[in-house]
């Protein structure tokens, strides 16, 4: 199937000419103006590229762009612009991470030129998210699930970190999130080269003197120093080292530039949220005093309390150990006949669990166990 293209002009006969000259090579459809052009997005495509007019009634050509990223990240965008415009389509490009813009009178080797690139470019693009989205993400996930059989209740906590930043990920409206899931996943490695006797005070909510205090406050950088040197994961190391670090500064959860802290503030969000939830705080409580302790990002907790309106609906029940199945969690430790724990109370009931149960054929201690699970 050949690629489809967008061309928005408020010149009848400019569209005709672009047509013509590229509708050989791809599926060509128009509109006159920004509006009707994102209504054509909407209703058809996927479009590959996107080729805009600068000057138009209503919407301009770096306006309509800009809404196109927002709404349609993966679509290519190509401005047309007259000498006169030049000082705002550089602007428009800088600000609107527009492609490339072309200066009227343009010849149509120059646009098929033009266009080749840019569906050369998606292509590349969807390859590497395909890439880091599936082969990546997955992998990692199994790395920590495996980790899981050392650390089963930090595990369960990497699977609740996840969850919350997945959600306030949601109520920010940001789509792609394949590296805020692996920051979240491998934010917490660094606790396992930590001592056993911090790591033990730490997660039963002993006091630590200051020494291991401060050894403590070490595992983010330790974390980020795991994954630095692995390409593509530069960002995700940076978000991760400075998940500790408060912020109230505006994020742009669309922009590039502002990723790395959107990720480390998602981060110290959920990590601050999900502590509190640990010690027996409802969600309620959990939120009013965040709000009151203060130096949270304003709108990562205004999403907290969004997402705290649609708490989902549970249901508890008793199942038998082979009905055990992914999305349930416990309600008491699963435990084997000689006593031994399985898994915790408030663990997760995974994959990497369901395989252990299945494989290592474990003899339980009971035939049933309580497990709580969204109700249908």
């Amino acid at each position: 199937m050949r690629p489809q293209i967008l061309c928005v002009d408020d010149e009848p006969l400019v569209l005709t000419g672009l047509k013509r000259s590229i509708g050989r090579d791809y599926e060509v459809a128009t509109a006159t103006s920004g509006v009707e052009g994102l209504s054509v997005l909407r209703s058809g495509g996927p479009f590959a590229v996107v080729v805009s007019d600068m000057r138009m009634p209503e919407m301009t050509g770096a306006q309509f762009l800009t809404q196109v990223r927002d709404e349609f990240p993966d679509v290519v965008r190509v401005l047309l612009t007259g000498q006169a415009d030049l000082e705002d389509a550089i602007s428009a490009v800088n600000d609107g991470q527009i492609y490339r813009f072309l200066s009227k009178p343009c010849s149509p080797d120059v646009i098929r030129a033009t266009l080749q690139d840019a569906v050369e470019l998606r292509r590349h693009r969807l390859a590497e998210r395909e890439l880091l989205e599936g082969t990546v993400r997955g992998s990692i996930a199994l790395l920590v699930e495996v980790l899981s059989t050392v650390d089963p209740a930090g595990f369960d906590r990497v699977l609740r970190l996840r969850r919350h930043v997945t959600r306030l990920a949601d109520e920010l409206g940001v789509v792609e999130r394949w590296d805020l899931e692996i920051a979240a996943m491998m934010s917490q490695i660094g606790l396992a080269l930590l001592p056993d006797r911090v790591l033990e005070r730490h997660r039963t909510g002993g006091i630590l003197s200051a020494v291991e205090s401060k050894v403590l406050a070490t595992y983010p950088s330790v974390s980020a120093d795991l994954l630095a040197h692995i390409p593509r994961l530069e960002a995700v190391a940076a978000m991760i080292s400075g998940q500790l670090a408060p912020s109230s500064q505006t994020i742009d959860t669309r922009s590039e530039e502002d990723r790395i802290l959107l990720g480390s503030q998602l981060l110290f969000t959920a990590t601050e949220f999900d502590g509190r939830l640990e010690k027996g705080m409802t969600f309620t409580d959990a939120l009013a005093e965040m709000r009151e302790v203060g130096g949270f990002n304003p709108q990562l907790l205004a999403a907290l309390g969004r997402f705290g309106t649609r708490q989902p609906v549970w249901t508890e029940v008793a199942v038998g150990p082979a009905d055990l199945a992914p999305g349930m969690f416990l309600c008491e430790d699963l435990l084997a006949a000689d006593g031994a724990v399985v898994a915790p109370k408030g663990s997760e009931v995974t994959h990497m669990l369901r395989a252990r149960l299945d494989h290592h054929q474990i003899e339980m201690s009971t035939e049933e166990v309580r497990v709580r699970m969204q109700a249908a």
